[in-house]
């Protein structure tokens, strides 16, 4: 939670790129209202913006289990969406 606000306040590019994938990640769930975000994921800056990687999202799974994806996202400087990628591979991962 520090390390997000310090982001906010003196990198907030960088900021806009991590929550702008992870808001895509929760929106790429199948029932969006009961996902949660279990790892907010690494920034990385490339030539022209930033690479997130590792969101890793918690979603209510048909049999009321969790179940867990991994989510990447390239943004543009601004913190606007370029591509994402949901893996659902992930879901073998224990939950907290």
């Amino acid at each position: 939670l520090v390390n997000r606000w310090f982001q906010s306040i003196f990198s907030p590019e960088r900021y806009a790129a991590a929550e702008v994938c992870r808001r895509a990640a929760l929106n790429a769930s199948a029932q969006p209202d009961y996902a949660r975000v279990r790892d907010a994921g690494a920034v990385h800056e490339t030539q022209y913006g930033y690479y997130v990687e590792g969101v890793i999202i918690g979603e209510m799974g048909e049999d009321g289990a969790e179940k867990v994806y991994r989510f990447n996202c390239y943004t543009d400087p601004a913190g606007k969406l370029v591509k994402t990628h949901k893996d659902e591979k992930a879901a073998g991962m224990p939950a907290p």
